[in-house]
């Protein structure tokens, strides 16, 4: 049976890079997931100069909703910095 966290996201989703713990995971996890379905994270991860971001997919058109969110978990969680990969043009 194929997961629909499986499938690819629509193009204009945009791609944040969260750099987090491991350990804050299922926290986050937890909080993203019950808001409608508007993130979906992943456990894909970059390292980039020592330090570890994790993919998660945001609708387009929620940016300012999810960054609000960010900050409001960093009262809760350790989040870092974050870059925000815009989708393609079509």
């Amino acid at each position: 049976m194929i997961s629909l966290s499986d499938l690819p996201p629509p193009s204009e989703a945009l791609v944040f890079y969260i750099e987090m713990r491991e350990e804050d995971l299922h926290f986050f996890e937890s909080a993203v997931r019950g808001l409608y379905g508007i993130v979906n994270p992943r456990r894909d991860m970059k390292l980039h100069n020592g330090v570890i971001y994790y993919k998660n997919y945001v609708s387009a058109d929620l940016r300012q909703e999810f960054e609000a969110l960010l900050s409001s978990m960093r009262s809760y969680i350790f989040i870092g910095d974050y870059v925000v990969e815009e989708p393609l043009p079509r």
